[in-house]
């Protein structure tokens, strides 16, 4: 027990670190640079984050095969998964970099057509976003790797030491007055260095000098079978809950995204905090301990937990968000929060609240299902945005997530339909779809 709060701790700071983080250096960007380019920074931090995400999607599945052969105490199928996990990280990591690297000048167009005066630092700055988002899927092998084997410290102390150099880096850069490329080249090589220092960290927890990829067949369909799922999933997830900021910036341009951004930003840790605290249960579910009896209980107080954690926070931002908002920022944007700030809350605490549920699904190889829910609300919110936003303006926006929040609320059905399923066994591998 004494272990699996360790990791809920380490979990939670690790997420706690960068939303907190932005608290305070938002308002130095915002005072020092600007509102522009306050959006232009969160524009491209939105693209680094969906692209890191589609990069990384098969971590879900290294976690769940590592966590199997951990407890068969089989550690040449560990190293096997672990080298061939690394080269679809790496097809998909140049894959996605390429893509974006392709498409940033026409991106840059089309995000600066209010502000053109940003454009060739937008073009710049997504040009350097692509490394980022080859080095976080690379940097996926290393974490996904250390929590199968329940180490959250080990990779969490590394990443956090980014995270924290990162902000220092984008505040003291502001105070100088820096572009906002000079704060995207800063996190690349930060993100860099953590990525080649998580992989050291790795090779000593594998016995070996280094990790090469490698290509076994049997290795990848394995892999393929459950993370195909889980990483569409992912990426489904990351597009959903980033794609409206995007959106807004095409339409409304840069100070809409801010005003908008700050909103999601305050409320994203009722998500964050649930997801980095719980996410034990997927290893330890998915190495098959205990009983049905025992995770069915499990499930349960962590589903408690889970819903009145987000409960409180919830109610706490609604009471206390606007003000946060003016403190934080400006009297003009917490005016303008007035009615996104709510939504933005509701829809984020409804997400999570099905954090339980998601990672237990995972745990029991139900990563198809997952992913339909999360595909299907975040498809209804992308085809109600465009209405809303020409209807109601950003509080609109801020409604159309609704949806998604609602849809992986919704996963504790079929969880239950799992958990109360007779004569079948505990192991998450041998699961029945």
């Amino acid at each position: 027990m004494k272990r699996h709060l360790a990791n809920a701790a380490y979990g939670v700071i690790d997420y706690l670190a960068f939303p907190l983080g932005m608290l305070i250096v938002a308002p130095v960007v915002l005072h020092h640079l600007g509102a522009a380019s306050y959006g232009l920074w969160t524009l491209v931090t939105s693209v680094v984050t969906i692209g890191s995400v589609a990069a990384s999607g098969f971590g879900d599945a290294n976690i769940q095969r590592v966590s199997r052969w951990l407890e068969q105490d089989d550690p040449v199928a560990i190293r096997r998964t672990v080298r061939n996990s690394l080269s679809i990280h790496l097809v998909l990591g140049c894959l996605l970099a390429t893509i974006l690297l392709a498409f940033a000048s026409t991106a840059a167009a089309r995000f600066t057509l209010v502000t053109p005066e940003l454009n060739h630092q937008c073009f710049l700055s997504l040009c350097l976003a692509a490394l980022i988002v080859l080095a976080r899927a690379l940097e996926t092998v290393c974490v996904s790797t250390q929590r199968a084997f329940l180490r959250y410290a080990a990779s969490i102390r590394i990443s956090l030491c980014a995270r924290v150099l990162t902000l220092v880096a984008a505040a003291f850069l502001s105070i100088l007055h820096a572009s906002i490329v000079s704060i995207v080249a800063a996190t690349a090589l930060i993100t860099a260095v953590a990525t080649a220092w998580q992989f050291y960290e790795l090779a000593k927890l594998m016995h070996v000098r280094w990790i090469a990829p490698a290509f076994h067949p049997d290795v990848l369909r394995d892999l393929f079978r459950f993370g195909i799922y889980s990483w569409l999933q992912a990426v489904s997830a990351v597009i959903f809950v980033q794609i409206d900021r995007i959106f807004l910036g095409m339409h409304l341009g840069m100070q809409a995204v801010a005003a908008y951004a700050l909103c999601l930003q305050l409320s994203q840790p009722l998500y964050g905090i649930a997801a980095a605290g719980l996410h034990f249960l997927f290893p330890h579910f998915a190495s098959g301990a205990g009983t049905r009896h025992d995770q069915g209980r499990q499930v349960l107080i962590a589903t408690l937990c889970n819903v009145v954690l987000v409960t409180i926070g919830a109610a706490i931002l609604v009471t206390f968000g606007r003000p946060l908002l003016r403190i934080w920022a400006s009297s003009a944007i917490a005016e303008a929060s007035a009615g996104v700030l709510p939504l933005a809350v509701i829809s984020t605490a409804f997400a999570g609240m099905g954090v339980t549920a998601t990672y237990t699904l995972l745990a029991h190889d139900h990563s198809r299902t997952v992913m339909l829910f999360n595909v299907i609300g975040g498809a209804v919110s992308i085809c109600l945005m465009p209405y809303l936003l020409s209807r109601f303006g950003i509080v609109g926006l801020a409604a159309a997530r609704l949806p998604y929040g609602v849809a992986n609320l919704l996963l504790y059905l079929p969880l239950f339909s799992v958990l109360t399923a007779r004569n079948l066994p505990v192991a998450a591998y041998e699961e029945v779809r």
